[in-house]
């Protein structure tokens, strides 16, 4: 690629250089004192010679001699006589440059051309073709002639040009060829680098044809520039250390994406066992649930029976009231007595049975019963607050990470990046719409709220419990007193007096139960209705832990995504880093090789030809250049015997711009 580039370059600096002059002059190196030699060739219409000598130019005064092999020789420029003797050619010059023409003994070119004449895709010579009309093309072959000296061939380039009448000639078709208007005609350019041959076909529509000669002009590919590769090394070197800097962010982008799987990693693991743990506080806190409704069942149970708790002790009193109104009657009804007493039994069992129920109650309804239960089925509460801290904290430092990552590979060179950066986007809004810093906090503030609440119905169960603790002590005395009336039934008779003086007293007694019920029953009914704000607060808890597990188990899902995106975009980065490691490597040392194919492209293309040599004999020292004019035959009908133009040579460009300074001197 580097040497068809710098090819491209080379051509259009030649064509740039052959089309800057006046053809045929020579362009060439100035040396000082040596003569100027034009080689002339007649080309027959298929290329092959027909007539070949050279014009040799001199500028310095007196006895030269020069060397050709040449069967006869011509002063171009006076009447002076020029001598030959095999190969030797002398006379002497004045002041004036002298021209003198050597028609050479071997009818030899550096290049053996061939041209061919196709027309309708049938072969045909130059005389056949004047006149006709058809699809016309023309083959030019160019190849090296190696029964010449090679120096020619290796380090002279040609310059091939034909021209059509567009009157005649139309829908040309020429590749490699440069094509431009000369008036009313078409004129084809094609340029030949040194050491190479060519192929070429023009391909065109023709009517009635005929053709000019076509020209061949070859010159020294001598440049006569060095190349300015500084710019251009500068620009490599800009290369190499961009590519420094990229292979450098390919590390950096590595080292953070190995972070972030290993990060994404542990995340995951934490997020599982936050899942883990959430389907635990499910579970004990459905449990919880469960126990609570019972509980709640059970209130609801015993308030319902306070109705009849209430009317059994009205009753009670007013048996009671009835009795001392009917003590004048006790000995014929003393029978009743032990119903009394049986009753009380009764009583007194459902006062124990009710004060055990609240005991119950009261040790199981607190707050670090709760935590208990919670204990009992895998859950530590404390542990659970402290994990939905975590989590919140674990969730914005994830979607800060993810955020990072997502603008550190939009930044990167990675191959895909909006798509993984885009995914990554989408793993963030997930997370944020799945509300699980909501959840976290809902979480902490139900439990908060629920401890608060379990202490407050623990203090009122307390409360309850000592009331019922005083309603059966109370009673108990009661008991006590009903079965001492009983036990001194025998005597009651005889002690009617001090017995209603006792009923009296248990009246008073029980008035101060009475009132100890009714506190009760009206405590108990308050305590259901609180209850029930605890069943309700425990439902709202079991749906938020549904919640929860809902959004562990979404998070654990998405992050389960992100570790494998984390790692898809690890295996891509260490690609990358792998890519620009061998990119840097390679081209490291891009600057020395660009520098050296250029010289060597150059040394292949040009040659070493310095200085050039006498084409007419290896005996002439020192020459400016040598320069070759070719022409083919005219192809018209009646033609005559063509004729090259002797012409002198014009100044070259470095003859023209020393003559520019020179002036401005003057």
């Amino acid at each position: 690629m580097k040497t068809k580039l710098i090819n491209k370059l080379l051509s259009g600096i030649i064509i740039m250089s052959i089309l800057g002059t006046n053809l045929p002059n020579v362009l060439a190196k100035e040396v000082n004192g040596a003569k100027e030699e034009v080689v002339y060739g007649l080309l027959n219409h298929d290329g092959s010679i027909n007539q070949a000598y050279i014009v040799n130019i001199f500028d310095q005064e007196g006895d030269i001699t020069d060397y050709g092999d040449y069967t006869e020789v011509r002063n171009m420029t006076s009447e002076n006589e020029l001598k030959l003797d095999e190969g030797k050619v002398q006379f002497t010059n004045g002041k004036n440059k002298l021209y003198y023409e050597g028609k050479l003994k071997k009818q030899q070119l550096p290049w053996a051309i061939a041209i061919k004449y196709l027309l309708n895709q049938h072969e045909v010579t130059a005389q056949e073709l004047v006149g006709q009309s058809g699809d016309l093309e023309i083959q030019l072959t160019i190849q090296e002639n190696e029964q010449v000296d090679p120096f020619f061939f290796n380090n002279y380039g040609l310059q091939a040009t034909l021209l059509f009448d567009t009157e005649k000639v139309k829908d040309i078709q020429a590749k490699e060829a440069t094509i431009a208007n000369v008036g009313k005609n078409k004129q084809l350019t094609y340029t030949v680098l040194p050491k190479q041959g060519a192929n070429l076909s023009i391909k065109a529509k023709v009517e009635n044809f005929e053709m000019e000669p076509i020209a061949i002009n070859g010159i020294n590919i001598n440049l006569g520039f060095d190349l300015e590769d500084a710019k251009l090394l500068e620009k490599i070197e800009e290369l190499q250390s961009g590519v420094k800097q990229i292979d450098e962010g390919a590390g950096e982008l590595k080292e953070g994406a190995w972070q972030l799987s290993e990060g994404s990693g542990q995340l995951a693991s934490g997020s599982q066992r936050l899942e883990e743990g959430a389907v635990r506080v499910n579970n004990g806190i459905a449990t919880l649930k469960t126990g609570i409704e019972q509980m709640h069942a059970g209130l609801e149970e015993l308030d319902s029976h306070s109705e009849e708790l209430r009317q059994g002790s009205d009753q009670f009193k007013a048996l009671i009231n009835a009795s001392n109104d009917q003590l004048s009657l006790l000995s014929e009804k003393l029978g009743k007595l032990q119903q009394l007493n049986q009753a009380s039994i009764e009583i007194q069992a459902g006062i124990e049975e009710l004060n055990s129920g609240i005991t119950q109650l009261n040790q199981s309804v607190g707050y670090q019963q709760y935590i208990t239960a919670l204990g009992q089925n895998g859950l530590d509460i404390q542990q659970l607050q402290a994990g939905n801290n975590n989590g919140m904290q674990a969730v914005n430092n994830l979607n800060q990470a993810l955020s990072n990552v997502a603008s550190q590979i939009r930044a990167s060179e990675i191959e895909n990046k909006e798509e993984l950066a885009a995914q990554l986007d989408q793993i963030i809004a997930q997370t944020q719409a799945a509300n699980l810093e909501q959840v976290f906090t809902g979480n902490n503030a139900m439990i908060d709220a629920t401890a608060q609440y379990l202490e407050t119905v623990s203090s009122s169960t307390t409360q309850l419990q000592a009331g019922s603790q005083d309603l059966n002590t109370a009673y108990s005395d009661f008991h006590t007193a009903i079965q001492e009336m009983v036990s001194t039934s025998d005597e009651l008779t005889a002690e009617l007096p001090k017995l209603s003086g006792s009923v009296e007293d248990l009246a008073a007694k029980y008035t101060q139960f009475d009132q100890g019920l009714d506190d009760y029953t009206g405590s108990l009914g308050k305590l259901v209705v609180s209850h029930q704000a605890i069943l309700n607060g425990i439902r709202s808890l079991s749906e938020g832990s549904a919640s929860l597990l809902e959004g562990s188990s979404s998070l654990d899902a998405n992050l389960n995504q992100l570790v494998n995106a984390s790692n898809d975009l690890y295996e891509g980065s260490d690609k990358l880093k792998q890519g620009s490691n061998e990119f840097k490597n390679k081209t490291a040392g891009l600057d020395q090789e660009v520098e050296q194919e250029i010289d060597a492209t150059l040394s292949e293309l040009t040659g070493n030809a310095n200085q050039p040599i006498s084409y007419a004999s290896s005996k002439n020292g020192k020459i400016k250049s040598v320069q070759f004019v070719l022409k083919t035959e005219k192809i018209q009908a009646d033609q005559e015997e063509p004729e090259l133009e002797r012409e002198e040579p014009q100044p070259s460009v470095w003859e023209k711009i020393k003559d520019l300074f020179q002036k401005k001197e003057d």
